[in-house]
This record gives structure tokens, sequence and C-alpha cells, in this order.
């Protein structure tokens, strides 16, 4: 099967390299797939995942490891946070938060962002 609009992160923690991949189709189908070393650990195949709930999680998989938890929010630009161990090691710029152009009022950021 063709993975359309496929994005991917590699991330090294250690020795380890962890990789997260996302993919989608405009029929609604798509999968996040976690991974590290090469080894698969975990898939979710949601749509409209949860920002406040790991998408993708792995518990003990090596002493440096004990665990994984990847959130996902957005739909079409798909932004990730990964940590490891309760530690944050990886986070995309969810929102764009330079005030505007055409808005110098200031941030963009919502106010439920800012909690």
């Amino acid at each position: 099967m063709e993975q359309k609009n496929l994005k991917k992160w590699e991330i090294a923690f250690g020795e380890h390299i962890i990789l997260v991949t996302n993919w989608w189709d405009w029929d609604m189908t798509g999968s996040a797939d976690l991974y590290v070393d090469g080894q698969h650990l975990d898939q979710n195949n949601e749509m409209l995942p949860d920002a406040k709930k790991p998408m993708l999680k792995c518990e003990g998989f090596s002493e440096s490891i004990q665990s994984i938890e990847v959130f996902v929010a957005g739909a079409f630009s798909v932004k990730i946070s990964v940590l490891v161990n309760g530690e944050s090691i990886h986070c995309d710029c969810l929102l764009y938060t330079s005030p505007s152009p055409r808005d110098q009022r200031g941030s963009r950021m919502p106010a439920w962002a800012l909690k």
C-alpha cells in the first residue's frame, strides 16, 4: 500500500535511534508507527488523535529506555512531541507564536495553550 503524505521523524537518544512515521490519505486511512533501532513497537490508526494522550507508546524497551510516549497534534500538518522516561527529547513547534504583521496586538497563541 502506498503511504501518501508520509512524514518521518528520526531522533537520536543515546545509542538508540527512535523513528516515528505518520501517513494519511484523503479516504481517511493512515497510520502512525513507532520504531526503535528498526524494531516496530507500536501502531495507531486513529485519524483524529487526542493531543492530551500519547498516540504511540512503549514501556520497558531497554535499560536506558524505560518508556516512550509520542503525542501528536494537527491534521494536515502533523506535529509530534516525544518523551523518553518522562523527559521531552523532541518537540515540533505546534503553533506560530510570533506577532503577525496583520495583528500587532501580540502573540497569536490561543489562551488555552498558555495554561
